[in-house]
């Protein structure tokens, strides 16, 4: 299993640690990531080069190349906003937030999540 981007602040958790070393008995992220399907959204920590490392290591489904998306999976809607783009009323993240809301069909879907990290 090959990493790349192995440089950025993100890395330590998801790259595991040598075993024997003082980190490896406490980063078990890297079995999780293996093994259960997860969505990730961005924050002030993956805002490094304008997320460049970021969009190569995740393939979320970003919204018109915008780093917040949505997806349904089974009767879930989940959103990932970003805390690292403009959300005040009438930004363009804002405007999607709305419209995706509107668009959700509450019979068919009738759980809605939404997250941000900062």
């Amino acid at each position: 299993m090959g990493y790349i981007w192995r440089d950025d602040r993100t890395a330590r958790y998801i790259i595991p640690p040598p075993p024997h070393s003082r980190a490896h008995s406490h980063s078990h992220a890297h079995v999780t990531v293996a093994s259960v399907p997860y969505m990730t959204v961005v924050g002030n920590h993956e805002n490094v080069d304008n997320f460049l490392p970021y969009k190569k290591r995740y393939n979320p489904p970003f919204a018109k190349g915008e780093l917040y998306w949505s997806i349904n999976y089974g009767a879930l809607h989940l959103i990932g906003l970003s805390s690292e783009t403009a959300y005040n009323i009438g930004s363009l993240q804002y405007n999607w937030l709305v419209s995706d809301l509107a668009a959700i069909d509450r019979k068919a879907t009738p759980w809605v999540i939404a997250g941000w990290h900062r």
